[in-house]
């Protein structure tokens, strides 16, 4: 988010005090610590998830900031330790199902292709690896997909926030464009 979006924050801030605590009024510096806790994510992100949060939320305790970011789509530790191990245990798999695999075999999963890649340098190295190096080749194969798996996830929601607000800006030219008939 930007400084200028800091009233429109604001407006939404209102809306969740009004549902979900109306009787506790939201002071100006809560709005402000929760801007900053959420300036790192992008505001189409934060107005989406305001309205999921409106539309989900069955409890009426105001949100933290977390649950924002949750619903934002921006909560970085959405089970993906669980998923970095069952990528793992998915690799390894396949290397007992197969053997040492051809390069022409397909794999279902492009993020373990890649975290293969880049921490085994192929998958018939990755075959050929000591049992004995197991856990060190487990930690760095958990690493690498965890950052990978993080910054294609960031890179989706900043795509479709980024839809949105072309989405929202060709809504205006619209109305500009009905105008001037």
């Amino acid at each position: 988010m930007e400084p200028k979006n800091l009233k429109e924050f604001g407006v939404f801030m209102s809306l969740l005090q009004e549902t979900f605590s109306p009787d506790k009024p939201i002071s100006d510096k809560r709005t402000e610590i929760y801007f900053e806790i959420l300036s790192d994510i992008p505001f189409e992100n934060i107005e989406l998830g305001f309205k999921d949060l409106m539309n989900k939320k069955r409890y009426p305790i105001f949100p933290l900031p977390s649950e924002i970011r949750k619903a934002a789509g921006f909560d970085e530790e959405e089970d993906i330790d669980v998923k970095a191990l069952e990528a793992f245990r998915e690799a390894c798999d396949f290397v007992i199902r197969y053997g040492r695999p051809e390069a022409k075999c397909e794999r279902r999963d492009p993020l373990i292709e890649e975290t293969i890649r880049l921490c085994f340098g192929s998958w018939e190295y990755f075959a050929d690896t000591d049992p004995k190096n197991e856990t060190w080749d487990r930690k760095q194969f958990l690493e690498i997909y965890k950052k990978l798996f993080q910054s294609e996830q960031r890179d989706s929601l900043l795509r479709s926030a980024k839809l949105m607000k072309e989405l929202k800006e060709n809504r205006e030219n619209m109305k500009t464009l009905e105008e001037k008939k």
